[in-house]
């Protein structure tokens, strides 16, 4: 798994998006090691912005963590807005792969899962080619309890297989990775 993992990811830029915190820091330590090239974002970014980010270089792959998180105290149809515009963008600009990651918090609100359930519909449907030309998605949904590490881990090793010629592989994705105690 790890060869598929580093020949995949060698040298490919990539996009990561969202808050540091524990799965983006993961997400970014394991890309480093695996050795592709990072672009960080912050969630919030202006439309200009990612798009300059996902001309420059020819990005392989956009990873937002948190993507329920890309408009920061906003409602969920900001959400959708700026999910649209990043998918859009990808899509324009000829992006091979977008991975989206809702981790659960220990005790999500409905608000939340309301905006987390919209995204995964939204999500699925892009992949399904319903609102233009098809974008090939990942969404993960790790279950309650999960470790950041080894969603990184499940999350890179589908993006691995992607890149080796598994394009199937898009659509929601319910990650079942749990802490060991």
């Amino acid at each position: 798994m790890m060869d598929r993992m580093q020949s995949a990811w060698r040298a490919r830029r990539v996009l990561l998006i969202g808050h540091e915190d524990g799965l983006f820091r993961s997400l970014a330590l394991f890309l480093g090691e695996l050795g592709a090239r990072i672009t960080r974002m912050p969630p919030g970014t202006d439309a200009e912005t990612y798009f300059r980010a996902m001309i420059s270089g020819r990005v392989s792959a956009v990873i937002v963590v948190q993507a329920h998180q890309l408009a920061p105290g906003r409602g969920p149809t900001m959400q959708l807005r700026v999910l649209d515009l990043i998918l859009s963008e990808a899509r324009e600009t000829g992006i091979p792969l977008v991975m989206l990651a809702c981790l659960h918090d220990a005790a999500p609100d409905a608000a939340q899962e309301r905006a987390q359930s919209i995204l995964r519909l939204y999500a699925d449907g892009v992949c399904r080619g319903l609102f233009g030309d098809p974008v090939s998605v990942q969404y993960f949904r790790p279950t309650p309890g999960t470790d950041a590490s080894a969603v990184c881990a499940g999350m890179l090793d589908f993006g691995a297989r992607f890149f080796s010629g598994d394009t199937e592989l898009t659509g929601v994705m319910e990650l079942d990775v749990r802490k060991q105690a």
